[in-house]
């Protein structure tokens, strides 16, 4: 499936590529711990890039934007679903809550 889906419908399409391909028929707490492993090693990536960017390793940034980034919101929607929330809907109220936290930039 592709094309332009907006966060709710990739929330439904996560939920039923999970039903039918994601062989995890485990507790909340199962599913929550076996998505921040793959949240871990997402992060292990980012931050590997990040050293060797500091060594002043030239490193390219295709598994980051090809692999990273799509799982990262992966794991986000399947924690949506396993805790029951609507991720835009969350989306937008911590964007409002950062909005009365943060000071706005000057221009």
């Amino acid at each position: 499936m592709g094309g332009t889906m907006d966060l709710k419908e990739l929330q439904r399409y996560q939920e039923e590529y999970d039903t039918s391909y994601w062989e995890h028929n485990a507790s909340k707490l199962d599913k929550i711990r076996h998505i921040t492993l793959h949240l871990a090693k997402s992060l292990g990536k980012i931050s590997g890039w990040c050293e060797r960017a500091e060594h002043q390793v030239q490193d390219q940034t295709k598994q980051i934007e090809t692999e990273v980034i799509p799982d990262l919101l992966v794991y986000c929607l399947q924690l949506s679903n396993t805790l029951r929330i609507d991720a835009e809907e969350a989306f937008h109220q911590r964007v409002e809550e950062n909005k009365k936290r943060f000071k706005k930039l000057s221009p």
